[in-house]
């Protein structure tokens, strides 16, 4: 602003100089050669200052442009900035959760990457919440005591889905489509069903990318 602000300054103190010089010359030309001569340098002035200012504008334009620019790209590369340090804690905290229910890794971020994509938001049609889409019954079922809008929260959220991720585990013996068929339909689910099965594959092929 400050830039913009001294070329238009500095844009007005040129052209009042120049049409001083302009005028002074006109009249030393008018005393010494009379009319005709003053019309000559009346096209030749008038011309001179309307490309002068053409050209100022033009220069103007640009700084604000250029201006713009730079302030746009800050904006751009901060918000970029703080989504990576967000996801970088975020899979931090996948990790340790799932380690402590004895999950692998890769494995919870399959199945947080089908659940809800990542967003810690996500709300079911049955009201699944968050990350892992776990219901609020569900997680009464483990022994939690908090609020739905409570299991919106990462760490939360995380905590009680591994620990529903890591029982069917356990219950299938470390078999993955047994382990995906228990997440999905329940611990005691034993038959896999046509859903289930499309889960799992879907976490295969992640897996496999």
């Amino acid at each position: 602003m400050i830039l913009v602000r001294g070329v238009a300054v500095m844009s007005v103190v040129k052209v009042f100089a120049l049409v001083l010089i302009v005028s002074f010359g006109l009249t030393g030309c008018n005393l010494q050669t009379g009319s005709s001569s003053h019309r000559g340098l009346d096209w030749l002035s008038s011309a001179s200052l309307s490309k002068y200012v053409a050209k100022n504008k033009s220069s103007k334009k640009s700084v604000k442009r250029s201006s713009k620019r730079r302030h746009g790209s800050t904006v751009k590369s901060g918000k970029k900035s703080a989504a990576v340090a967000s996801r970088g804690r975020l899979h931090g905290q996948i990790a340790r959760y799932a380690r402590a229910e004895g999950v692998p890794v890769a494995l919870a971020h399959a199945i947080i990457k089908v659940e809800s994509n990542y967003r810690v938001n996500a709300r079911g049609s049955v009201g699944e919440i968050g990350l892992m889409q776990v219901r609020l019954q569900t997680a009464r079922l483990m022994g939690y005591r908090g609020s739905a809008k409570n299991l919106y929260n990462p760490s939360v959220n995380l905590k009680w889905g591994m620990k529903y991720l890591g029982k069917a585990r356990k219950l299938a013996k470390g078999n993955m489509c047994g382990t995906i068929l228990r997440y999905n339909a329940g611990h005691g689910a034993k038959r896999m069903n046509k859903v289930s099965a499309r889960y799992c594959g879907k976490i295969k092929s992640i897996l496999r990318a």
